[in-house]
């Protein structure tokens, strides 16, 4: 516990969901932890346990950060050639990667 406090971690278990370690014995613990940094605490929206075979002792977490996505520096594509050639060569690439992006979140 020193360590987390020291580094500002906290732990997000929420025990009412039940032990993450259930053995064939059945005995049952919270080995499993999911722990968060105190400027990302406030942006776990979900925490769970999932009710799936794992093929294991301890059973699959899951959770859910709400982050919105903001560049922390600005930068700028310089290019000796110009801009217009680096353009008409990246341009028949953008659409087949916006659908297997659009899959991955899917």
């Amino acid at each position: 516990m020193e360590f987390l406090t020291l580094n500002n971690l906290n732990i997000y278990n929420i025990k009412e969901h039940g032990p993450t370690f259930i053995s064939h014995c059945l005995n049952t613990g919270y080995p499993d932890l999911t722990i968060v940094s105190s400027a990302l605490i406030d942006k776990v929206k979900q925490w769970g346990i999932l009710d799936r075979h794992s093929f294991s002792d301890h059973r699959y977490i899951y959770f859910k950060l709400d982050l919105e996505f903001q560049p922390s520096t600005e930068f700028y594509l310089k290019m000796g050639y110009g801009s217009g050639k680096f353009l008409r060569g990246l341009k028949p690439h953008i659409e087949p990667l916006a659908r297997h992006l659009n899959l991955c979140s899917v």
